[in-house]
């Protein structure tokens, strides 16, 4: 009977608390959508960085995902960022292409042409020694442009080393594991992007 009695003044309660926990349900779901969105935004500004200038024409951007733990390790996936002018891709990047450097990975975005020349390489993320390895980023210095306009017909596959090592490359001074690590890796990126052409370039 007590219980029973008590019910009409819980009620109110039992509804604001319903209310509430409905409420926090709906602004978490939205905010973990917004960050999802942003943060898919901020890739897809990091990713166009490295694709061939967009000049005058009809350019739209679209976005596959790939499985291919060869370039970005187990359990990761693999974001192409397409360039289209009309009907044509006019480049792609790919994020993240994975370098195993002197103190860990090194993260980085490879921009490809559909002729297979890189258009350009950028440093996501990195933890190197600084002085040596780190100025694997293009902030510290402009090692890393040297792989623009670069592709397999220019360059056979033993020219992808550094010069030690009887190729095509400079070494950073004192970071020779780094200067093999990323060389290593957009070469991996462009001979994938070969193999996946078909893939890659289909029309959505």
């Amino acid at each position: 009977m007590q219980i029973e009695s008590a019910l009409p003044r819980l009620a109110p309660v039992l509804v604001v608390f319903l209310a509430g926990t409905i409420l926090l349900v709906l602004i978490n779901s939205r905010t973990e959508h917004s960050i999802t969105e942003n943060e898919r935004q901020q890739q897809m500004d990091m990713m166009a960085l490295v694709l061939p200038p967009a000049e005058n024409g009809n350019y739209h951007f679209t976005m596959i995902e790939l499985d291919e733990p060869e370039l970005t390790g187990p359990g990761r996936t693999l974001y192409v960022y397409k360039q289209w002018n009309g009907d044509q891709v006019t480049g792609i990047s790919m994020y993240p292409v994975i370098a195993r450097g002197y103190s860990g990975r090194i993260v980085l975005s490879v921009g490809i042409t559909p002729d297979n020349q890189v258009s350009g390489v950028r440093v996501i993320e990195q933890n190197e020694t600084t002085g040596l390895g780190d100025l694997v980023h293009q902030d510290n210095s402009d090692w890393i442009r040297q792989f623009r306009k670069l592709s397999p017909s220019l360059l056979k596959t033993k020219d992808w080393a550094i010069s030690k090592d009887q190729g095509k490359f400079d070494v950073l001074s004192g970071a020779t594991i780094t200067s093999r690590a990323v060389i290593n890796a957009v070469h991996k990126a462009v001979e994938i992007h070969a193999i996946r052409k078909e893939t890659i370039y289909s029309s959505e």
